[in-house]
C-alpha cells in the first residue's frame, strides 16, 4: 500500500508540473468524475489434463460479462489514475463430449451432450493508472494498467450427467464434473488496457481492449467418465485461470452547468 501512495504522490508533482492545456486535457472537467461501464469478457478455454483413459472432453472459451463503477482523480491530465468496483459473472464450464455406441444403453444408439454453467459473481476492486494523449479535437487515446483484488466466497461445484434405461430399470453416472475456488479469498490479477475517450456533446465514451491475467487459478478440481458398457475410466483435472480479454465500454456523463438569472432593473 505504501508503494502505491509513493506513486500516487509522484503522478501528482509530476502533473502539477506540466502545463496540461498542450494537450487539451482540460475538456475533461467538464464530465463527471464517476462513469458506469459494461464489459463483455472472453475467458480463456479450461485447461484439461487426461491422466488415464481414452475419452476426449472438449473445451471451448467461455462467454461472460463485467459492469461497475470507477472514479477518476487527476482526470484533466496527462497521467492520472483510477479505482472502482466491479461485478463479474464467475464462468465454470463450456464443455461437450461424444461416447460410442458400444458404452451407453442400447435404447440411446451412441451419446453426445455438451453443457455451458457459470457460477455466482464476484466482487473486485480495480486500481489502474492511466496514460493519455489527444489524437484528434474529439478523441484521445489510452492506456491503463494496475491491479485488481477481487474477493471469491468459498464454493464448490459438481456436475454429473447420468443415463437411464427403463428396459434394465438401471441408472448409470457416465460423467462427472467437481471443481472449487481456491482456499484464499482474497486474490489479484493484472490489467492492461487500451482505448479511445470519444467526447460527445452530452457524455463522454470510453471503449478499451482490456487484458486480464490472474496470479492465481480460479477454480481448480477434476473430471471423470465411468461405469461404461466397453471403454475403461478416463480421469483428468480442470483448471479455469481466471484470465481473459474484454471489450470495455464507460459513459462518464457531462456535468450540469447552474445558470444564473440576469435580473433587469429599471431607474426610478
Amino acid at each position: 500500500m505504501s508503494i502505491i501512495l509513493i506513486i500516487i504522490c509522484s503522478i501528482h508533482n509530476t502533473n502539477a508540473q506540466n502545463d496540461s492545456s498542450s494537450n487539451n486535457l482540460d475538456l475533461f472537467n467538464r464530465y463527471s468524475k464517476w462513469g458506469f461501464s459494461l464489459t463483455p469478457i472472453l475467458y480463456n478455454k479450461a485447461s484439461i489434463t487426461r491422466n488415464f483413459g481414452n475419452i476426449t472432453l472438449v473445451n471451448k472459451s467461455m462467454p461472460s460479462f463485467q459492469f461497475g463503477i470507477k472514479r477518476r482523480f487527476y482526470g484533466d491530465k496527462q497521467w492520472s489514475f483510477n479505482i472502482g468496483a466491479n461485478l463479474t459473472l464467475i464462468p465454470l464450464s463450456n464443455l461437450s463430449f461424444k461416447l460410442k455406441k458400444e458404452d451407453v444403453f442400447n435404447s440411446f444408439n451412441g451419446f453426445e451432450d455438451s453443457f455451458k454453467e457459470y457460477n455466482n459473481l464476484y466482487l473486485s476492486i480495480p486500481l489502474n493508472f492511466e496514460f493519455k494523449r489527444q489524437l484528434t479535437l474529439k478523441t484521445y487515446f489510452n492506456f491503463n494498467t494496475g491491479i485488481n483484488i477481487y474477493y471469491l466466497t468459498r464454493s464448490d461445484y459438481q456436475l454429473s450427467v447420468v443415463l437411464s434405461s427403463e428396459e434394465l430399470n438401471e441408472d448409470r453416472e457416465i460423467f462427472a464434473l467437481f471443481v472449487e475456488t481456491q482456499e484464499k479469498q482474497f486474490q489479484a490479477s493484472i490489467n492492461l488496457s487500451v482505448g479511445i475517450y470519444f467526447i460527445f456533446k452530452k457524455y463522454m465514451l470510453q471503449t478499451n481492449i482490456v487484458y486480464n491475467k490472474t496470479f492465481k487459478n480460479l477454480l481448480v478440481g477434476e473430471y471423470q467418465f465411468g461405469n461404461l458398457l466397453v471403454s475403461e475410466p478416463t480421469r483428468g483435472n480442470y483448471i479455469v485461470s481466471g484470465d481473459f480479454i474484454g471489450l470495455s465500454t464507460t459513459i462518464y456523463f457531462k456535468k450540469r452547468t447552474k445558470k444564473i438569472k440576469r435580473i433587469k432593473r429599471k431607474e426610478k
